[in-house]
């Protein structure tokens, strides 16, 4: 038996875009959203590439076991661990470096789609988060790429993170089967993000943001991708 590697939609596949631009409001959301979509991008010879909007080093704001500055680099190493188990290593990221947890407050909706679309060029297709995702970062995220591709004329795409623990695959967008070792390397690849699923240290407010719960929902056997033209 054959195992599957390159994911498949369960419905009509998309045209694959000519370049991809993905926009990542903190390291992990890409892989924990989008690890097949990059995939089934990079493997049919799409370009991808990352946009790091904040650098992740707020998630722990009261830790004692860490400073910001370190979370911040252990975060980026996370990143860099993950995408290289997924064979995505070569993947160029872009860092932003906006206040994690505050994107909508340092920036208005108008501002920030302008610092994003400085990646968009021709034959561009976005990614953002989903619409149903509710952290205000991946919010803001979401509105400033709308005005990307109305600006841009490019299409965008939603992936979801957040949303896939309170919405159906039905309500969020069209299926993207992963096959048993794509989901096996992103199970994987999720483990590499220990600064979120395990505690940072004794107390409270060390413990983890990603629940086993929430893991399970991001690690299943689909992503759930939005396509607007």
């Amino acid at each position: 038996m054959v195992t599957q590697t390159v994911p498949r939609w369960t419905m009509s596949a998309p045209d694959m875009p000519t370049r991809l631009v993905l926009f990542a409001p903190h390291p992990d959301d890409e892989v924990l959203g989008a690890a097949g979509l990059m995939t089934w991008c990079d493997v049919g010879g799409c370009q991808v590439e990352i946009v790091a909007i904040t650098d992740g080093g707020a998630s722990h704001p009261q830790s004692s076991a860490v400073t910001p500055a370190e979370l911040q680099q252990i975060r980026r190493d996370e990143r860099k661990a993950a995408l290289d188990l997924l064979d995505l290593g070569h993947i160029p990221v872009h860092e932003l470096g906006l206040p994690d947890g505050d994107v909508g407050g340092c920036m208005g909706p108008t501002e920030l789609a302008d610092s994003m679309a400085s990646f968009v060029g021709i034959n561009t297709t976005i990614a953002v988060p989903s619409r149903f995702d509710d952290h205000p970062d991946h919010q803001a995220v979401y509105r400033a790429g709308c005005l990307v591709s109305s600006a841009r004329n490019c299409a965008i795409w939603e992936y979801a993170v957040w949303a896939r623990i309170r919405h159906s695959d039905r309500q969020l967008g069209q299926s993207l089967q992963l096959g048993r070792e794509l989901q096996r390397k992103k199970m994987a690849a999720a483990m590499c993000y220990r600064s979120q699923i395990l505690p940072l240290g004794p107390q409270p407010h060390d413990g983890p943001v990603i629940n086993a719960h929430a893991l399970a929902s991001f690690t299943g056997s689909t992503e759930t991708i939005a396509m607007n033209p």
